[in-house]
This record gives structure tokens, C-alpha cells and sequence, in this order.
């Protein structure tokens, strides 16, 4: 909808050709390929290499970061194309700019800012028990298991708020001009309303006349078309680690073994009824009122203790409470975590029908009787024995695929000639393919042998002309896959006596749209010069956010066709060979229905001119710190190293 606008507003031209541009992509793009370090890295700025194996760190990032937002069945080859890969050394380039920047501006973040921002971290956040202290060990635990430390992530975390400060500034200064937001939302809001007359291939097929050797000159003249490209049959074994499961078997000692260690993690946790009479007292309260309250809180307390059944009673007529007062102070069934660490503390040493001394929280002053307990055992071990046996016989899976991984890749290897052996070793089924070529089919992204790894060692030379096993190839983690070749075909091409009638085919259609155009061409001219204008189908209402089914060609058309003089016409080639004639009727402007749209767009239009803005302020940081990309980044082969 905008090309319209690229045509005839000079002055928005600029600003809306931002908004097609692709967002830069500073930080986040990964995947799981290794890559071996070379001795100078992949680029350099200010003299410092970026290496190999922390791009590799970034495409596994983004990976992670796709996984987490599209689930896992997002397939890594979608960003290992040589385009992501550039726009992933790009990102790292960018990164060491806005640091290098930032160092000779000496911006600095200080550590309460760091710890404030580890704090709010959803991950950490949860790991601050009610008192508001961290669980060190639990954080240290979690943090052992991704290979970092305390000190690596307050540093990690110090860059980053670093990196934000430098990346934000610019594109959050932006603006655009309201009147270039208002001209665009005026734009956004007209309605055309238009007919369409089409001249299809279909009806001028029988008026091709192809000379009788045109079908075999073509074939001589695009041979490539017709090659069918070499392809083997193969046969191929997977391991992972539903493999291994299947063969795990656990003893009942085993399990119960297992039940008893954990038996915190399968228990209900305790809940308790209880009802309370506050007296509130404000935080800023003095001295002299606190002692009040508390004095009245203590006398209701001896009220009580005389008269235990008389609690409801006091509690509607003095708890400060609106939430519980009306129910006789009653809060219901909760956990100790639902309540403030005081109240909890004197909740759960309670016994049933017994009543708390005064407790002091935030809130004032409370009274608190214990009415029911529940929960706090442990479910019995027929009820979770199954969801323990899955979860030790994966552990189990986890570990000792490493060990059947070694044992795996040395038999396909030794027992070259044959698949048979390694089959049989971990009760694997050989399956078989036929028709393989070199080139991955991306709608099978997720068959091992559309791997491309696995795709490259098929057609090595060893396997290709000796017939043996390819080594044992990880395809995806904790996933092997060996295969060998049992056939193969040599690249070929298609008899012309194969192909001659699908040719004949292709010529007659393009002939037939060729007289399609031609005879739409001659109409358009003829009705811009008052002919006859019959024969077009029912008008419909088009704008630019809504085409009514009609092909962005001729929304382009019919948008930069000048309509000043009604009717006007547009004429274009459609993608089905057609050509569409459009007899614009009616232009109106509906009045806007969202005040806020204009906003909106103004924003929008802001956001893009900052991130140009941004895009230009890193070439000239490339040029201040002298970027050198030495080479593109690369696709890794099983070993880890780059091909």
C-alpha cells in the first residue's frame, strides 16, 4: 500500500521506505552448530577479533530464544542460511562498536544499578524467599548447571544494561513530523471504488500458432530445466535417546529408593484455615498509637480467652479487617506463603482451635485461631511409581547415551560394509530411502536424511564409490544417524520425447498471455479515449488495507493511477498471465473512526526513522574503530569445523 505513496509523494519517500526495512538485529540470532577457532577470527574492531566460537554462542542463543518463543519444533536450519549468518556477525560487529563507544565515553553503570536489574529478573525474582533474602544455593546450583558464576553474571549483566543505554539512545529520540502522519493516515483511508475487466490466457489458446520445431529448439536452448540430478538409495539407523529407553529396566527397590530421597517433592502442601481480628495501626503511626492499638488488641485477646466461642462475634465487631470482618474473621484454606512472614510464623505452630498471642505485622496488630489443617503428606508410591520410573529411566537414557554414542560411532566405523552390527547392538531398525539427491528438501526439514551434514558425507567418496558407512553423524542433540549408500544414480537428462508435450505446453500458455497483454493493452488504450466500457464485472471497494481479493499488482496500479478525472482506468499483467483492466468509479475518504491513529502512525514512522538513524550511527562507528570482516561466518561439518 505504500508504493502508491513512494510515487507520488517526494517528500515521503524517505520516511516511508523505513518502514520496510528489516529491524537490526544487535543481539539474539544463534544456533547450534561448533565451529572451530581460527587463529585471526572471523572480524575485527578496534583490533579485537571476534572468533568463531562466540558466534557460535550467539547462533545458539537465538536458538534457545526461538525454541522459547515458538516451542522446539522450530527447525535450526532456518536461521543457518548464509544471510542469517551474516546478519549474526553483523550483530556481534555492532555489539563491540557500542562497547568500544562506550568505554571512550567512560559510561560506567554502577553496582546498585546491576543488582536492581538482577532482581527483577523473572528467573532470580523467584528465588528470594518472603523475608527477602536470596537463596544462594539455589542460585549457585542454577547457575553451575549453565556453566556460570555469580561474578559472570553480574558482569554479563552490567554489558548488557551498557549495551541498551547505547542502542536506545538514538532511536528513542526519534520523531516524524505530524503532518507526514497525517498525510499518510488520509492516504490510509481512502476508499477507491473500482470494476475489473480481465483477458485471460485461457481464451486466446486456440489462436497460438507455434511453429512446429519451436518445442525442440527450446529444449536444445534450456537444457538445465530438464536434468534430474544424481541421487542414491540409501539405508540409515538412528540413535538417540527413546532408542536407550526402551532397553532401561529398573528394579522396585530402585524406585523406592528413589521415593524416599525425594519424598519432599511429592507431598501436598499444608494448608490451614485460620480467622484473625486485626487492629491496623499506619506504618508511620507514633509511638503513642501503636501502644494503643496493641493495648486493644490485648484486651480482645483476654475477651477471647474467656469466651473462645465468641470469636466471630468480636471479629465483626472490631477486626480493622474489610476482607474478613463480615465473615467472622474467616480467611479460608492458604499455604504459609499467602501470608507475611510474622502472621505465617505464628499460624503454623498453632493446633487445631487454638489462638495466637497478639502478632505483630505491617498491618497492625492480629489475633489469630487455627480452625483446620490439610495436606502436608506425601502422595504414596503407587500413585507417582510411574511418573518416577519415567523419570529415572530417561536419567538413566541421558547418561548412558554418551556411552552408547562412543560404542555406536566405533562400530559404524569398524563394521564398515554394513549397518547390521549396530543395528543389532541397541535393537535399531534399518530403514531405507530412495531418490536422495545433494540438496535438502525444506518441507522434510525434520528427516535425518535431509541433514545436510548427512546429505555431505552420502555423497563423499568414500561412501559413494566404496559403498561403506558414513561415521556416526549428530543431527540434532543427543541424536546420531549413520547411513550408507546401496545405489546410485548419476545426474541425467530428460529424453526431449519425456518432455516435448509439457514444453509445447509452456509455449502456448506464454504465447497465449503474450495476446492476452497485447489485446488488454489495445482495450485500455481505446477506453482512455472514450470507447465502449462494457463488459467489466460488479464494482467493489478497495483501499490500501483492504484489496477485496484483488493481486498487490493491481492494488499498485490502481493506487498510482491519478483519479482526478473520474472514471479512470488502470491496466497491469497479473501473476496468472492475465492482463486486469481497472475502471475506477469513486475515490472518498471515510472520516477517521480512532483518534489515536494518527498517533499511532507516528510512532511507528518515529520507530523506523531511529532505527536508520541507528543503522547510519554504527557505519560510522564501523569506520571510527575500523571493522575488518576477514571472512564469512561458516556452516559447521560434524567435527565442529568450519567447511
Amino acid at each position: 500500500m505504500f508504493d502508491f505513496i513512494r510515487n507520488h509523494q517526494r517528500l515521503m519517500q524517505f520516511i516511508l521506505l523505513l518502514l520496510i526495512l528489516p529491524s537490526f538485529a544487535l543481539w539474539g540470532v544463534q544456533s547450534y552448530s561448533r565451529f572451530h577457532e581460527g587463529a585471526q577470527g572471523l572480524a575485527t574492531v578496534a583490533g579485537q577479533p571476534i572468533t568463531q566460537q562466540e558466534f557460535d554462542a550467539a547462533q545458539r542463543r537465538q536458538l534457545e530464544q526461538l525454541h522459547a518463543r515458538l516451542g522446539s519444533d522450530v527447525d535450526p536450519k532456518l536461521i543457518d542460511s548464509p544471510e542469517a549468518r551474516a546478519q549474526v556477525l553483523q550483530g556481534l560487529i555492532g555489539e563491540r562498536l557500542l562497547l568500544a563507544q562506550a568505554a571512550q565515553d567512560h559510561l560506567t553503570v554502577s553496582n546498585e544499578r546491576v543488582a536492581m536489574e538482577l532482581r527483577n529478573d523473572p528467573s532470580i525474582r523467584s528465588l528470594y524467599r518472603p523475608d527477602g533474602t536470596l537463596d544462594v544455593a539455589r542460585y549457585d546450583q542454577l547457575l553451575a548447571a549453565v556453566g556460570k558464576t555469580r561474578d559472570s553474571v553480574f558482569a554479563e549483566t552490567r554489558r548488557d544494561i551498557v549495551l541498551q543505554e547505547e542502542s536506545s539512545a538514538i532511536p528513542d529520540s526519534s520523531f516524524a513530523p505530524s503532518a507526514v502522519a497525517t498525510r499518510l493516515d488520509f492516504l490510509l483511508r481512502q476508499v477507491r471504488d473500482v470494476q475489473e475487466l480481465k483477458f485471460s490466457p485461457a481464451d486466446f489458446r486456440a489462436s497460438v500458432k507455434l511453429a512446429l520445431d519451436a518445442p525442440q529448439k527450446y529444449y536444445q536452448a534450456h537444457t538445465s530445466e530438464f536434468r534430474v540430478p544424481e541421487q542414491v538409495d540409501v539405508q540409515y539407523v538412528v540413535l538417540d535417546q527413546n532408542a536407550i529407553l526402551g532397553s532401561i529396566q529398573l528394579k522396585p527397590e530402585e524406585i523406592k529408593a528413589y521415593y524416599d530421597q525425594n519424598i519432599k517433592r511429592f507431598a501436598v502442601p499444608e494448608e490451614r484455615r485460620a480467622s484473625h481480628i486485626l487492629v491496623a495501626v499506619a506504618k508511620d503511626a507514633s509511638n503513642a498509637d501503636r501502644e494503643k492499638a496493641k493495648a486493644k488488641a490485648q484486651e480482645i485477646l483476654a475477651r477471647l480467652r474467656a469466651h473462645p466461642s465468641d470469636f466471630a462475634k468480636l471479629a465483626r465487631q472490631y477486626s480493622d479487617d474489610p476482607g474478613s470482618a463480615s465473615k467472622g474473621g474467616d480467611l479460608g484454606w492458604a499455604p504459609a506463603s499467602n501470608y507475611v512472614q510474622p502472621f505465617a510464623d505464628a499460624l503454623f505452630k498453632l493446633q487445631p482451635n487454638q489462638l495466637s498471642d497478639v502478632v505483630q505485622t505491617d498491618f497492625g496488630y492480629h489475633i489469630i485461631e487455627l480452625t483446620g489443617v490439610h495436606g502436608g503428606s506425601a502422595k504414596p508410591l503407587d500413585a507417582v511409581r510411574s511418573d518416577i520410573e519415567l523419570e529415572m529411566r530417561k536419567a538413566r537414557a541421558k547418561t548412558q547415551f554418551a556411552e552408547s554414542a562412543e560404542t555406536f560411532s566405533n562400530m559404524v566405523y569398524d563394521q564398515a560394509d554394513s549397518l547390521t552390527g549396530a543395528a543389532g547392538k541397541f535393537g535399531l531398525t534399518i530403514q531405507s530411502a530412495s531418490g536422495v539427491t545433494r540438496t535438502p528438501i525444506a518441507a522434510h526439514a525434520h528427516d535425518p536424511l535431509e541433514n545436510p551434514k548427512v546429505l555431505a558425507a552420502l555423497f563423499s567418496d568414500d561412501v559413494l564409490k566404496n559403498k561403506h558407512n558414513t561415521e556416526a553423524i549428530e543431527v540434532a542433540p543427543d541424536t546420531l544417524v549413520a547411513a550408507r549408500v546401496t545405489a546410485y544414480k548419476p545426474a541425467s537428462e530428460r529424453p526431449f520425447s519425456e518432455v516435448s508435450d509439457a514444453i509445447k505446453s509452456k509455449l502456448v500458455d506464454e504465447e497465449a498471455s503474450d495476446l492476452a497483454a497485447a489485446a488488454g493493452a489495445a482495450k485500455l488504450k481505446s477506453l482512455v479515449a472514450g470507447a465502449d466500457d462494457t463488459g467489466f464485472g460488479p464494482s467493489k471497494s478497495v483501499s490500501r488495507t483492504n484489496a477485496a481479493g484483488l493481486p498487490p499488482v493491481a492494488m499498485k496500479e490502481i493506487f498510482r493511477t491519478n483519479a482526478s478525472k473520474l472514471p479512470a482506468y488502470a491496466g497491469v499483467s497479473l501473476p496468472d498471465g492475465a492482463f486486469g483492466i481497472y475502471r475506477i468509479l469513486k475515490v472518498t475518504v471515510p472520516p477517521s473512526q480512532d483518534p489515536r491513529r494518527e498517533q499511532n502512525l507516528a510512532l511507528q514512522l518515529a520507530h523506523a526513522s531511529g532505527e536508520l538513524e541507528f543503522s547510519g550511527y554504527l557505519e560510522n562507528l564501523k569506520k571510527k574503530f575500523k571493522v575488518r570482516v576477514l571472512k564469512p561466518a561458516a556452516k559447521s561439518d560434524s567435527d565442529g569445523a568450519p567447511r
